[in-house]
């Protein structure tokens, strides 16, 4: 009964705002989207940023889907073209966003009251909405994907953008690498190890709190993409929320290992495959195998087996130790003492 209540009464407020929203002679808000980091590559994250700046002379409720600040996909449709402005192919998700096969706020709906001059961020990653498959000039342009506003088609700026080849591998493979024996450092991953010029897919990872306190939970994201030309395996052995199939690493500031906490193993197995430029999320709550008692920086870093059914890369959960490792990004959250007024308590 509360769930149908619920739902009718959210179906009654989004037709309200909408009569509002289409009532308005002049669009309530401008969308401007730029790029994020200074370069883009494939096999690498390309973000944009994108900003909703309220110019209505009243307030009004925009509704946003619940994320991290990364996925602003949830709330925009995207459209990319080439240099010749032919459209980019979509990846899965935005094919089913642009047909109504994915229901806008289908997790978790969020209003937000926007005055004038109010704005919104948020970023994507163009990962995640088109199939970049190689490098050259595209120009990426979004509107809102909400019921509301969506139908408005309030688009942004066009913004042009030069996509690289794949950036080379960092200079350091981790802060503080020369104080690590060289024996606790993965094995890299190079092309004779994977028997091809590309890895078959990237991990990228990002703190949902970059700054805690002691005793709060430390948790992080994890976005993996297939970069390859075939389904890969991206089975997960989760229990409590955290994905067994993944290795962590994470240092203090002095890059020492931090401790660790003993966590029964898991035998819960979560069967998942990835198509060709598609991604994959996952959580992991890294304070259920690791000691944050200790206030200071922490260094993350999240690897997992480079697996292979023999004939091709990444098609089969088959984790042996000696398997190289394909590493994320890295990552540090700091952790304040308890009584630190900086941080308000989640």
């Amino acid at each position: 009964m509360r769930t149908t209540l619920y739902c009718a009464l959210s179906i009654a407020l989004g037709l309200l705002l909408l009569g509002q929203a289409r009532s308005q002679t002049n669009p309530p808000f401008t969308v401007t989207i730029s790029q994020a980091q200074p370069a883009l590559h494939l096999g690498s994250p390309m973000m944009i940023h994108i900003v909703l700046k309220s110019i209505s002379q009243g307030a009004f409720d925009l509704p946003e889907d619940r994320h991290d600040g990364f996925r602003g996909e949830m709330n925009y449709r995207t459209f990319v073209t080439d240099s010749r402005g032919v459209p980019v192919l979509d990846t899965g998700l935005m094919q089913k966003l642009k047909n109504h096969q994915v229901a806008f706020g289908s997790r978790s709906v969020t209003f937000r009251r926007l005055n004038l001059g109010d704005e919104v961020a948020e970023d994507l990653d163009l990962n995640n909405v088109a199939k970049l498959a190689s490098p050259g000039t595209y120009v990426v342009q979004v509107e809102r994907a909400d019921d509301v506003f969506g139908p408005l088609h309030i688009r942004s700026n066009q913004l042009t953008v030069h996509v690289d080849e794949p950036a080379g591998p960092p200079a350091s493979a981790a802060p503080q690498a020369e104080n690590k024996p060289p024996e606790q450092n993965p094995p890299a991953v190079n092309e004779t190890d994977l028997q091809s010029p590309q890895q078959p897919f990237v991990i990228r990872i990002h703190a949902n709190q970059p700054q805690v306190k002691v005793g709060e939970p430390v948790d992080i994201n994890i976005t993996l993409s297939n970069f390859s030309d075939h389904v890969i395996d991206c089975t997960a052995k989760d229990r409590l929320n955290l994905d067994r199939n993944y290795h962590y690493e994470v240092l203090n500031e002095y890059g020492g290992e931090t401790p660790g906490i003993e966590l029964k193993p898991s035998s819960e197995t979560f069967p998942c495959t990835l198509q060709p430029m598609d991604s994959a999320y996952f959580s992991a709550l890294l304070s259920q195998i690791y000691d944050f008692s200790s206030p200071g920086k922490y260094t993350i870093q999240v690897s997992r087996p480079v697996e292979s059914d023999g004939q091709r890369l990444g098609t089969a959960l088959d984790v042996r130790d000696d398997e190289a490792l394909i590493k994320s990004n890295l990552i540090t959250i700091t952790v304040l003492p308890e009584d630190d007024p900086s941080v308000t308590q989640r």
